[in-house]
């Protein structure tokens, strides 16, 4: 085989393969970046990542925007009281800017209700500042196409990922290591899940 050939071939494979693991990623689709999401979806406790896909979705009509402040807020009590139907957009460690974008994703949309924390701590020098290094902006842009940019890694969290949204997109089954499914209108943490009740923080104040 001449070093040209070889060259051709190994490009044309390695294209191949690309193709096929963005392919894998699209179709199973643990971000829904090109699904819509459901109760019957995976939906990743990788927050940054998973609340775009809520935002776009007309399953809700009212959200909660802010930080772990308000994580533990029902949306189910919030649906009762006031007849709408609330997902939380809340993000752990929030910061003002991602709040905005995430304000930004809701502004083209008709909503009843937004239930807002302003927490002094997440408004900073740096306006454009995040709690991670790594935050996806790219998914709260008006940019369609570059969403695919969260499936361009190839790493043991991905691979986690796609792992757990397959057995939940196709098969059913929860594989979620923490022992829990996130949901859009979940009261939980998505970090950890946790319970407010007076026995449960009785038990945490005592360990």
């Amino acid at each position: 085989m001449s070093c040209k050939t070889f060259v051709w071939s190994a490009f044309g494979l390695t294209t191949l393969l690309i193709a096929a693991y963005l392919s894998l990623c699209c179709a199973i689709d643990p971000f829904n970046l090109y699904h819509p999401i459901s109760s019957l979806r995976y939906i990743s406790t990788e927050q940054r990542l998973a609340r775009p896909a809520v935002a776009r979705s007309p399953n809700y009509d009212s959200y909660f925007v802010g930080s772990s402040m308000i994580q533990e807020f029902v949306p189910a009590d919030f649906n009762k009281a006031l007849g709408a139907r609330f997902a939380h957009l809340t993000l752990s460690a929030a910061s003002s800017y991602e709040d905005l974008n995430l304000l930004k994703l809701l502004a083209p949309r008709r909503y009843k209700y937004l239930v807002m924390e302003v927490y002094f701590q997440s408004f900073t020098p740096n306006l454009h500042a995040t709690y991670y290094p790594d935050y996806p902006a790219y998914l709260y842009d008006d940019n369609p196409y570059n969403d695919i940019e969260a499936y361009l890694t190839c790493n043991p969290f991905m691979l986690g990922e796609l792992y757990r949204a397959y057995f939940r997109n196709f098969r059913g089954i929860d594989k979620d290591p923490h022992g829990y499914r996130p949901t859009p209108d979940g009261y939980y943490s998505w970090e950890s899940q946790k319970r407010w009740d007076a026995q449960s923080v009785r038990a945490e104040i005592a360990s």
